[in-house]
Order: structure tokens, then sequence, then C-alpha cells
């Protein structure tokens, strides 16, 4: 009698290099977002598949936030625009889950955003530094302390640099703010802090500024919970 063990193997592989080859086509820009790519019986017959693999390579590219199945008379695959916070909260409890000790993310915190604060120095604008300075006031109270760090990274341009802070900031809170109530805000030592920080950016101060990040994060991964 012929086994079957190896199917169930055989099918998700196909899934996945369906969901690897519509994916490739989204990043490229063939598939613009709101692209309806047609109802499942369409998908079937298009990309030559059985229902079972369609549906595994949907769900893979649903969990991507790539694409949404929409029911109805109007219904069928839609492409969506990659949603950025749910890669960033994958991946942060990815981390979470591997339990990161604290000085694995002080370390990969520092390098950021040093990395940001020597970009920023090199390349940013006057204006573009004053900006940053203005928004450490207004910044929202909630999550403030997280907001200001984020806010060094997106002024850079660099949307991996950006990415890459914010998964990190979100593992700081996911891992180690359980007891933290983020509704407080800022407290002056925070905001001169921060104040400090934008004012070393503004005078192209590499050393200062390398430094003065150096002892903020320091100072705020010693009040981390575990």
């Amino acid at each position: 009698m012929k086994s079957d063990v190896g199917e169930p193997k055989k099918s998700l592989k196909l899934a996945e290099q369906l969901a690897d080859a519509i994916r490739r086509q989204i990043v490229a820009g063939s598939f613009p977002p709101g692209t309806n790519l047609g109802l499942e019986p369409e998908l079937i017959e298009r990309f030559g598949v059985g229902r079972g693999v369609l549906r595994e390579a949907i769900r893979i590219l649903e969990h991507l936030s790539l694409v949404e199945m929409r029911r109805g008379r109007s219904g069928g695959l839609i492409v969506r625009e990659p949603n950025r916070r749910a890669v960033e909260l994958a991946v942060s409890s990815y981390l979470d889950f591997n339990h990161v000790t604290r000085r694995h993310i002080v370390e990969v915190r520092l390098m950021l955003e040093l990395t940001c604060a020597d970009r920023l120095i090199r390349s940013a604008s006057d204006d573009q530094l004053r900006e940053l300075r203005e928004r450490v006031g207004a910044q929202i109270l909630n999550e403030y302390e997280t907001s200001f760090h984020v806010a060094l990274a997106e002024a850079t341009g660099n949307p991996i640099l950006h990415l890459f802070t914010d998964v990190i900031v979100q593992t700081s809170l996911i891992r180690f703010n359980h007891g933290c109530d983020l509704r407080i805000g800022a407290t002056p030592d925070l905001i001169g802090a921060h104040m400090e920080i934008a004012d070393a950016l503004i005078a192209r101060d590499h050393e200062r500024s390398r430094r003065l990040i150096t002892n903020h994060l320091q100072e705020i991964s010693d009040q981390w919970t575990f």
C-alpha cells in the first residue's frame, strides 16, 4: 500500500513556493495594494494548484499582512500594503519568546542609536535637527520614552534603521517593562536627557552625542524590571 506520509510535507512546500512567488510579485510592484487577484476558483486555475495548496499559501501571505481574502460578490484575494507594526510586534514577540537578556537589548539598541546619531550629524539638515528637538516637547506622553528613540531613527530617512530600532524598542517594553505604567508620561529628567541629546546633534558634536546616548540608555536599562 502506498504511504501518504510525505504528502503533507510536499503540499506545504508547494504552498510555500506559491506564497513566495506571489510575495515577490507584490514587493516588486506587479500587484500594487488594492489589486484583486481573483476568487478561489480563478486562483486555482491561474496558479495550477489544488485547493489545499492555495489555501495554505493564502494563510502564509495573510500572516505576512500582504493579502486578505474578502468574501461576497465583489470579494477575492486583495493585495494589502505591508503592515509595519505587525512585523515589529511579530519580531518583538519572537525575541521575547527566546528570552533575550538586558545585555542583548542594550548592546543592540546602543549600536542602532549611535548609528542613527552619526548619520544625523553627517547628513541631516539644520532644519531637520531643529525639528527633531521641537518634537521632544510635543511627543505623545504615553510611551514617551520609546517615541524619542524611534523618532531619531525615523529622522535618518533609512527605513531599515527605523524598523530595527522600533523592533528593539518594542522588545524592551515587552520583555522588561511589564510593571511600568506608561501613562505616567515624561518626567523632567527624561525630557532633559532627550533635549541634551537633540542639542548635541544640532551642534554636530559626535563625541558628546555618543556619550549622552550611551549614558541615557544605561540609565533607563537600570530601571527595567525582570
